[in-house]
């Protein structure tokens, strides 16, 4: 571990080191000079001289940069100066020199900054992050004034090596982030990078400003570096370093040919050892695991599982790096692992599947060095895979890997019980940092291949948004596509850099969930929900006023702790709104009432109705509800008749209601955090007749009904609701309103079908409310009156082709309805 930093020429006085500095730069003038002039002398012996001189100058003086740090041998060295690039050591020079004239070693990291901002390469990295270089080195130079002068030195207390203890926790930090990064040495990037993660608290107050944070400055760096190209490692060659092996025989010249694997299979120890393949990011349990079974097992036969995109293939392809690497136990020293697609295979000669199946095991344990690959497996031909596949596993000594999802390994335990003779890993998606450091790096790609600049908030956005609401995909995948979704929003936008701004909206049309902080236009619609609900629902104040405040509590921003937007108990006769609140809610801020997930929950009053809501685990039967979830993340749930429900499957609604989630048939993790809940009851509605037959207002009845809920509701259930809402009777005067409303959806419909209007007089319109009022039934008798009086005269009206486009009808009562031509309007 270093401790310090140190170099001889730090023993020199101010001057001394700076003739030493003019010296040295002599020297290499005068070499480069005789070098040239011998080198083309006409005297051979000349000629010779000229070309060592050279070479002895790139050698000793360039110091060719292209060692990483562990392949150095300076591991007994404890002095930082020894694994730094020349580049840094000059600008450790200039540092200690300035801070020395100003004789303040406190004010070394300011000029460290300042020396660092002014590289190009480094302005290239803060350009990246959006960042006005030139206004930062002004804040440098500003603090540089303001600091204290450091207090009078004794020349014995050595103020360079104050200087340099000053600059020490930047310097390990650097060397540290090489060696993890396996960079050449320690170039100025990363002395940057360190100085924003230990720099002292000046150093901070001033990054912070800028919104400079480490791990966007960190992924800046990783993509800035490997971006020049010959001057820096490319990616594979910097993080698939190959150890030279310590002996020279290869086993697979002693193995036995295998002509048909070679024609039907992929060789991919052979693609590991091209350096094509072999990158592992994160999966460190699952690669342990493999890696245990390697330890223990003179043959494999692993199912790798997990959702498509989750790394299964990539942790085989990193065993086969490990092998041609010999990082694996000696019994596996030059194994090959072919890769065969059973599927094509079988595409290839249906009528000869088995027996090439029986040539593939065949030649590989002939072979002695194969290990099979059968990816997606379980889209194979089960009945004549497995029976061969068993024998094999069984009886033979042949490896086996193989892939595979959670649905299928459901629908092969069930026919085969293959768990039984296979082990299972179990393969997880991406951490957060794990899936941002594979996409900084798959991003120096994009940016070449689409010419355009992705900055490394916009990819820690991306992995963040993917992580929450594109839950239908595993990271890196779902993050994958929301940046190249933004690389083509940013092209026909005619931009050259991706912000994660652009990620926010591009995730927003993904995924329909609003994830940018809300627009004017719905900034209106939230803060006048209830007036705008109120335009279409009539006397139920307490019930909007609810809903309308958990959804402006969700977009202001205010994070929940966990559970979904809101979670509804709305309980009433029929015909009074409860249905009809979740459709106006769903019509004015989910897109329309086609967007509702709309369940009768009467449909699930048997236990086995489970797999109908979540899935079977066979993965035969996709629940109702958790893939209608999974495909529209932000939406409005009614759950009609609630109480009819079997009550364990009720419980189902208790994990969602509280924390948000709950797994599928599969085991798949569905979230409902972006949903708003409703749950319709007709509970006590005999009770409620009665009470409201008696005179009894709802308001008197509610603390009656709340109490009464225990008997059907879970008390665990209801504690976990949002709001328990008891919708109120509807009034003649309220159904009156509701009669204005639904005349006024009817002209609408009118106009834009047929080109006529209708008006109904005050006489018609009593009439209406008077045929269609019942206390218990609230507006459903009304809407079937407007239909059997109106409705239905005014279809017979169209059919005998009486109204055309333009007209007005007015609709009067007297003894009977009457519709005639509205003349004077």
């Amino acid at each position: 571990m270093v401790k310090y930093l140190k170099s001889r020429i730090f023993n020199l006085s101010f001057n001394q080191r700076f003739l030493f500095k003019i010296f040295l730069f002599s020297i290499r003038i005068l070499l480069i000079f005789l070098g040239i002039a011998f080198l083309f002398s006409k005297v051979k012996l000349f000629e010779l001289i000229g070309f060592w001189i050279l070479l002895i100058y790139l050698f000793y003086f360039l110091k060719f940069k292209k060692e990483a740090l562990k392949d150095l041998r300076y591991e007994d060295s404890d002095n930082i100066f020894d694994f730094m690039d020349e580049d840094t050591k000059e600008i450790i020079f200039d540092v200690v020199k300035e801070a020395e004239f100003l004789k303040d070693p406190p004010k070394a990291q300011i000029l460290l900054g300042i020396k660092i901002i002014s590289i190009r390469r480094v302005e290239n990295i803060l350009n990246r992050l959006g960042v006005d270089n030139k206004k930062l080195r002004s804040d440098f130079e500003e603090t540089l004034k303001i600091t204290e002068k450091f207090e009078e030195l004794d020349i014995k207390e050595n103020i360079v090596n104050k200087i340099l203890k000053n600059l020490e926790p930047i310097l390990i930090k650097a060397y540290e982030i090489s060696k993890n990064f396996n960079f050449p040495k320690i170039p100025v990037e990363l002395i940057f990078l360190a100085l924003r993660v230990n720099g002292d608290l000046l150093i901070q107050e001033i990054l912070n400003k800028y919104n400079i944070s480490p791990e966007n400055l960190s992924a800046s760096t990783i993509m800035e570096l490997y971006k020049m190209g010959k001057k820096r490692r490319q990616i594979h060659s910097s993080f698939l370093t190959s150890p030279i092996r310590g002996r020279w025989l290869n086993r697979i010249w002693t193995s036995a040919p295998t002509p048909f694997l070679d024609k039907i299979g992929l060789d991919i120890t052979y693609l590991a050892r091209k350096g094509e393949i072999g990158i592992l990011i994160g999966h460190k349990n699952e690669l342990n695991q493999l890696l245990d079974k390697i330890k223990k097992e003179e043959r494999l036969k692993i199912i790798f599982v997990g959702r498509e995109g989750s790394g299964r293939t990539t942790l085989i392809y990193h065993l086969a790096y490990l092998i041609v690497n010999d990082q694996v136990p000696e019994s596996y020293f030059d194994k090959r692992i072919i890769e065969v697609d059973l599927a094509k295979v079988y595409g290839l000669d249906p009528m000869y599947f088995s027996q090439n199946l029986l040539l593939i095991f065949n030649e590989a344990l002939k072979g002695k060095n194969v290990i099979l690959f059968f990816p997606e497996i379980h889209q194979t031909e089960f009945s004549q895979v497995w029976p061969l596949l068993y024998t094999y596993v069984k009886e033979t000594e042949i490896s086996i890997l193989a892939t595979t999802t959670d649905e299928g390994l459901s629908r092969l335990n069930a026919l085969y019980n293959i768990s039984s003779v296979f082990d299972l890993i179990k393969v997880e998606e991406l951490d957060i940092d794990s899936a941002i450091t594979l996409l900084t790096l798959e991003s120096i790609f994009y940016e070449k291949e689409y010419n355009v600049l992705i900055q490394p908030q916009a990819i820690s956005r991306a992995v963040l948004l993917a992580k929450r609401f594109l839950t239908y995909k595993p990271l890196p995948d779902s993050a994958r596509d929301l940046i190249k979704e933004a690389i083509g929003f940013a092209k026909n936008l005619k931009q050259k850099i991706v912000t994660e701004e652009m990620i926010g909206d591009v995730a927003s049309r993904m995924t329909g969930i609003p994830i940018k902080a809300p627009i004017e236009s719905e900034k209106y619609i939230l803060e006048n929900l209830e007036e705008i609900i109120h335009q279409r629902l009539v006397n139920q104040d307490y019930a909007v006023k609810e809903v309308a405040k958990a959804l402006r509590l969700y977009r202001s921003g205010i994070e929940k702790k966990k559970g979904p937007i809101g979670t509804f108990l709305f309980i009433g006769p029929t015909g009074v709104g409860k249905t009809e609140l979740a459709k106006t809610l769903a019509r004015i801020y989910f897109g329309g009432e086609e967007e509702i997930i709309r369940l009768d929950m009467v449909e699930f009053q048997n236990l086995e109705d489970i797999e109908k809501l979540i899935g079977s685990e066979d993965g035969k039967i996709l629940g109702i509800l958790t893939e209608e979830v999974r495909k529209k993340p932000y939406s409005l749930i009614l759950l009609d008749e609630f109480e009819k429900a079997h009550p364990q499957i009720l419980n189902l609604f208790l994990p969602i209601f509280d924390e948000g989630y709950i797994k599928d048939g599969l085991g798949r993790l569905i979230d409902f955090t972006n949903t708003i809940i409703i749950c319709t009851s007709n509970a006590f509605s005999d009770f409620i007749k009665e009470e409201i037959e008696r005179g009894k207002s709802v308001e008197e009845i509610a603390p009656i009904i709340k109490d009464k809920l225990v008997e059907i509701f879970r008390i665990e259930l209801l504690n976990r609701f949002s709001g328990i809402i008891i919708f109120k009777s509807l009034s003649k005067e309220d159904l009156l309103k509701i009669a204005n409303i639904l005349i006024d959806e009817i002209n609408g419909d009118l106009i834009k079908k047929f080109g006529f209007s209708i008006i109904l007089s005050e006489k018609a319109l009593e009439k209406i409310v008077e045929l269609g009022y019942d206390p218990v039934y609230g507006a459903r008798p009304l809407k079937r009156a407007i239909e059997n009086e109106i409705l239905s005269k005014l279809s017979d009206l169209i059919l005998k082709e009486e109204v055309k486009r333009g007209d007005k009808l007015l609709i009067d009562f007297d003894n009977e309805f009457i519709f005639k031509k509205y003349e004077n309007i």
